[in-house]
């Protein structure tokens, strides 16, 4: 790799401690919100269980590097074993969109398969993901529109990968309305595929 001389431009940038106070300040303020946002799920949980399965407290990661961008996670509620997966994951990814994803596999998508085909179109969801790796986020061809969903296409996405990933997208000028979002989103995937 050849190195380069830095522009005035560059040594300016370098320079401004302001944009990455700002940008560390408001990854605090994002943290902030998924916490609130997941003592908010565990509280509805605790006064009406899915199952009766006890989820682990759920986690909130950050990173700097999701395709060059910084993001946040929250999985909440969420089980990750290797063949069985219920994961309700809300992510931020900085320059792009937030998202809340479901994903169910093995014996925590065993119980729901037959309501996918009848109550999905009603999930109100953006994307229904056909692929083989349920953490690509990214909402490339991989991801179809639930409209132009089909019940073949479910049954392949189940047949060849063992699992099914659903996804609502929202623009970041909407990220006020995170916590709103969500818990509205996660009480239609509760009363349509669930309850």
């Amino acid at each position: 790799m050849s190195v380069t001389r830095f522009s005035p431009d560059d040594l300016s940038f370098i320079e401004d401690t302001e944009l990455i106070i700002r940008k560390n300040n408001l990854v605090r303020q994002l943290f902030a919100h998924l916490s609130d946002l997941r003592e908010e799920l565990t509280h509805g949980l605790s006064q009406d269980p899915i199952l009766n399965i006890k989820f682990p407290h759920g986690k909130i990661s950050k990173g700097e590097n999701y395709r060059g961008f910084p993001y946040l996670v929250l999985d909440y509620p969420s089980i990750f074993k290797k063949d069985n997966i219920f994961a309700y994951r809300t992510i931020v990814w900085w320059g792009h969109f937030y998202s809340n994803n479901i994903i169910l596999k093995g014996k925590y998508l065993s119980p729901f398969k037959g309501r996918l085909f009848v109550d999905l179109p009603d999930l109100k969801a953006d994307y229904f993901f056909l692929g083989r790796n349920p953490w690509q986020h990214d909402f490339d061809q991989s991801y179809i529109p639930i409209k132009e969903l089909s019940e073949d296409l479910i049954k392949e996405q189940i047949l060849n990968n063992k699992f099914v990933k659903v996804a609502q997208q929202y623009d970041l000028k909407e990220l006020n309305k995170i916590k709103k979002n969500t818990l509205s989103f996660f009480k239609k995937f509760r009363e349509k595929i669930i309850d």
